[in-house]
């Protein structure tokens, strides 16, 4: 089948926010190479829909049809996608008569997950990936703003010195009983709190005009007000905002410090500078996107093992111009090591 022959496009999205947020770059491949069809994806969960909403390049999102819906439909397309293999995906496209092309997703082991489906949609379409500006799509609309400034307004910023990081301090699948929240095996993926801890109170001395910006879910309640304790003009915004009033309120943040995780992806597409934090070597495949200077990973097979003084020294490094190596040095060896150890 020509591109040129594609009227109509029908997809299921993933349900997971970072999942979604890889696959936005597609659509607008798949608009740049079938400009005269219209695309229409459906979004299982609600967490999906709102990554995908007000993105031009998609025409419209469906909140999780019921099958009678879907099969009303299906013969009003010409080529229906899988891109994110999962067993609902699979019964819905299985009820379309016309060509279906399936994403294999442990194709190209060693690629990251967006490089990867792009790859598929080339491969496919005969389209030339050195051409293609390749960067995560999300669209808050004018209320999301609102919102975001609200949010920091309503906390006394002050715009002309405060300096404002963002920390997400669990992770998906962070168990919610606090009894959990300080072993420091509770997640793979989460960099124990008292490290967090410990590197805010590094930075306060390095700075005392930066503030943290605590972002996350529901079962991250705990982590924030254990955090907030210590510092108490922390902003603390956990299980407050949806995706895209996180993705607005990025505009006001300096940096982002983060786990695996939802967040990490939306700085990303946000372009914020990123220190992303893994525990599992996965980071390849799943780390920030696309590759840019200001965007660190630290890695160890144990998370807890990434040591808090080398996330300070970047986390200083991209926040302001360089200072001199012998000062930036003094403030690693001196500064973080005494405040890591209180």
């Amino acid at each position: 089948m020509k591109a040129t022959d594609i009227k109509r496009i029908f997809t299921v999205s993933p349900n997971r926010l970072g999942d979604t947020i890889f696959c936005t770059p597609v659509f607008r491949l798949l608009k740049e190479t079938c400009p005269q069809a219209k695309i229409d994806v459906v979004a299982l969960t609600q967490l999906a829909a709102d990554v995908l909403a007000n993105n031009p390049y998609i025409d419209h999102v469906f909140l999780h049809p019921s099958m009678d819906h879907i099969n009303q439909i299906v013969n009003f397309y010409d080529l229906a996608i899988n891109i994110h293999e999962s067993p609902v995906a699979r019964e819905i496209l299985n009820l379309f008569s016309c060509k279906l092309l399936t994403y294999d997703i442990h194709a190209c082991s060693g690629m990251h997950q967006t490089d990867k489906l792009l790859k598929f949609f080339s491969d496919n379409f005969k389209y030339e990936l050195n051409k293609f500006d390749a960067h995560y799509d999300l669209y808050p609309a004018a209320v999301h703003v609102e919102r975001a400034n609200q949010l920091l307004l309503e906390n006394n910023i002050d715009a002309s010195k405060d300096v404002l990081i963002g920390y997400q301090l669990g992770c998906h699948g962070l168990a919610k009983k606090r009894t959990r929240i300080f072993n420091r095996f509770a997640h793979p993926k989460a960099w124990p709190l008292k490290n967090f801890i410990k590197l805010m109170r590094a930075l306060k001395e390095w700075n005392p005009h930066v503030r943290a910006v605590l972002t996350g879910v529901e079962n991250e309640v705990e982590l924030g007000k254990e955090f907030c304790k210590k510092f108490p003009d922390t902003i603390n915004l956990i299980n407050q905002t949806s995706v895209l009033e996180l993705m607005a309120l990025m505009s006001g943040l300096k940096l982002v410090i983060t786990n695996d995780t939802g967040t990490l992806h939306v700085a990303c597409a946000s372009e914020l500078p990123v220190i992303a934090l893994f525990g599992k070597k996965n980071f390849v495949e799943n780390g920030p996107y696309p590759a840019r200077d200001d965007c660190k990973v630290f890695y160890q097979p144990d998370i807890a093992d990434i040591k808090v003084s080398e996330v300070f020294q970047a986390a200083c490094q991209l926040l302001s111009p360089p200072r001199s190596s012998e000062l930036l040095a003094d403030l690693v060896a001196e500064g973080t090591e005494n405040a890591v150890h209180r």
